[in-house]
């Protein structure tokens, strides 16, 4: 008797295995979608209502601008999400529609993660806002209410936002106005004194009967040279006239010599004066200009800020208020099966699978007490 023993696994007798076991299988998934069926119609039923939010551009006129945006700016409006999912909101709710009871429980937090659900799906301007609770219709009214509370948050920021933008407008228009008021005081008072073309006109005058009196000076100096030279020639007899003549014209030329230099001195005056005058002019000018120029800029600011008022940031506007719930979200009866159905099917063949693996080990040990009844026969 030739003996054989087989090492290798053997397709056809695994596939033989499971046939004559398919009891264990069947029996594994009709039990486990009947108690999985049986259970989820007993867990309390869950009802989803959803509601629709617009997220909308800022400054939107057109809609081809609306639609014009790139995926950096589609993903920074998922910050919006926290609008929705904010504590402080979502404990309002709480209280609005009594979702604990007199002793405070479920805690917020855990009742937060169990009922709401605030999602931007990607690529969309779209924020979903969905609650999640046994009664359908409060579940419609609960994420009615977080969406519109969400609207007015994000409206009454950007109206806070522009408030402030307004007030600082406002304020910097206050501020330039009071340095033009200043401005121009000073450049009243400033008029009133004595323009520097009149001090010109005054020094120009008086440059010119400075000429004049120089000229008689030196006229009258070239005369008492000239009685000077005609004392050292002059007759005995006409020493007398000719000193009194020379005398005479020294004093007179000593007066006017007096009056060139006050002269002088008063066009030199009226010469500071000019300068001091003109720059004086010049700087209240300045100011003036310069207030001018702030003034207008903080005007054109105001009408700026006040122009995109209510446009510079997002604006939320639901564009979808969702129904009441008809069909419940959890438990899904028919997921619920066919998950269990899958998972006693997967096990129930892992299980005989491993119990064709105990007998193709137990092979080997079965030939030699095959072999020795063989020769005892």
């Amino acid at each position: 008797m030739r003996e054989r023993v087989t090492d290798s696994f053997d397709i056809f007798e695994y596939l033989e295995h499971l046939r004559t076991r398919w009891r264990i299988p069947v029996l594994a998934i009709v039990t486990a979608g009947a108690l999985a069926a049986l259970i989820a119609m007993l867990v309390p039923k869950k009802y989803t209502a959803t509601v629709s939010i617009l997220i909308e551009p800022p400054g939107v006129t057109d809609v081809r601008v609306a639609t014009a945006v790139s995926p950096v700016y589609l993903e920074s409006l998922r910050s919006y999400e926290r609008f929705g999912a904010s504590d402080s909101l979502f404990a309002e709710a709480v209280k609005r529609f009594g979702l604990q009871d007199s002793q405070g429980m479920p805690p917020i937090e855990s009742l937060k993660r169990r009922v709401l659900r605030v999602s931007k799906p990607r690529d969309t301007r779209i924020l979903e806002l969905s609650a999640t609770l046994p009664n359908p219709q409060k579940a419609h009214e609960l994420s009615l209410f977080l969406a519109e509370r969400t609207v007015e948050l994000n409206r009454s920021e950007n109206i806070s936002a522009d408030r402030e933008m307004l007030d600082e407008a406002r304020r910097q228009v206050a501020d330039a106005q009071q340095r033009l008021t200043a401005a121009q005081n000073a450049a009243a008072e400033d008029g009133e004194l004595d323009h520097p073309d009149a001090i010109s006109d005054s020094m120009r005058s008086n440059l010119d009967v400075l000429s004049e009196v120089r000229e008689k000076l030196i006229s009258d100096e070239a005369s008492l040279a000239e009685y000077d030279a005609r004392l050292q020639t002059a007759a005995p007899a006409d020493l007398p006239y000719e000193r009194r003549q020379a005398a005479a014209l020294k004093a007179r030329a000593a007066t006017m010599r007096e009056r060139v230099n006050e002269l002088a001195r008063m066009v030199e005056r009226q010469k500071a004066a000019v300068a001091t005058r003109t720059a004086r002019l010049d700087r209240v000018q300045t100011e003036l200009r310069a207030a001018e120029a702030r003034m207008e800029a903080a005007l054109t600011r105001l009408r700026d800020v006040q122009s995109v008022s209510g446009t510079r940031s997002e604006r939320l506007r639901i564009i979808d208020p969702g129904i009441v719930p008809q069909r419940p979200s959890s438990p899904d009866i028919v997921l619920t099966v066919a998950v269990a159905c899958l998972l006693a099917a997967i096990f129930s063949v892992l299980y005989v699978t491993a119990q064709f693996a105990q007998r193709w080990h137990a092979l080997p040990d079965l030939v030699p007490a095959v072999r020795t009844r063989g020769h005892s026969v």
